[in-house]
């Protein structure tokens, strides 16, 4: 077990939660940093340095410190964090890792949704809505579950079920960029190229939305061939 979180490191970390919270990962990566050179076995502080390193796009670093934190001590958070760092290079490993996230917290809907993305990623796309149609059981205001579940629905063929779901999503006044574009990839792989270009064009130009467009529809055209 790892010495115990003095009062100034454990006021230090909350610092580090908020910095993480508000987009300044490098502030939180600063913090965690000083905390370990002090105490180099402080657990709490390697998480919030893995998760500053994750969110500043320093995956091959934040990976090596959840792997080590999983060997050390293989809990659900350091599992769920060394999968995140892999689901795009290695799907399939990260679906092992989600699953045993899940055996230890199964209602976890942020760890069912990741694993969805991984069989998205791996090429299953039954699978992989079966765990975001689980996750929105348990939380049916998780966005990104709904929004992953409507790609999901693209890759499966049924990009015109994407569209029904996406177009409230867009169309709500918190609604992300991320979001938008999703929706007019939907439209476009649909076949409603017109309105997503209107769609694309909120947040591109009319070149790049010109362009997405395009891309989406030839993307369905060789999807389907």
């Amino acid at each position: 077990t790892s010495p115990p979180v003095s009062n100034v490191g454990s006021k230090a970390l909350n610092v580090a939660d908020a910095a993480l919270r508000s987009g300044n990962p490098s502030l939180a990566l600063k913090i965690s940093k000083t905390i370990l050179a002090q105490n180099p076995e402080n657990q709490e502080a390697k998480f919030h340095e893995a998760s500053a390193l994750y969110a500043m796009g320093q995956q091959s670093a934040a990976q090596l410190v959840y792997k080590k934190l999983y060997a050390s001590h293989p809990s659900a958070m350091a599992a769920a964090g060394w999968a995140k760092c892999i689901i795009e290079i290695n799907p399939v490993q990260a679906e092992k890792l989600f699953h045993a996230a899940l055996a230890q917290k199964p209602d976890n809907v942020d760890f069912l949704t990741d694993l969805g993305v991984a069989d998205d990623l791996a090429g299953k796309h039954d699978a992989a809505q079966i765990m975001y149609e689980r996750a929105l059981s348990i939380d049916p205001s998780k966005i990104s579950a709904q929004t992953d579940l409507a790609l999901s629905l693209i890759f499966s063929g049924k990009s015109g079920v994407a569209v029904s779901m996406l177009e409230p999503l867009a169309r709500a006044p918190d609604a992300t960029p991320r979001i938008r574009q999703d929706y007019g990839a939907a439209l476009a792989i649909a076949g409603d190229v017109k309105q997503a270009k209107q769609v694309l064009s909120v947040d591109l130009s009319s070149t790049e939305a010109q362009k997405a467009a395009s891309e989406y529809t030839s993307f369905a055209k060789n999807f389907s061939s």
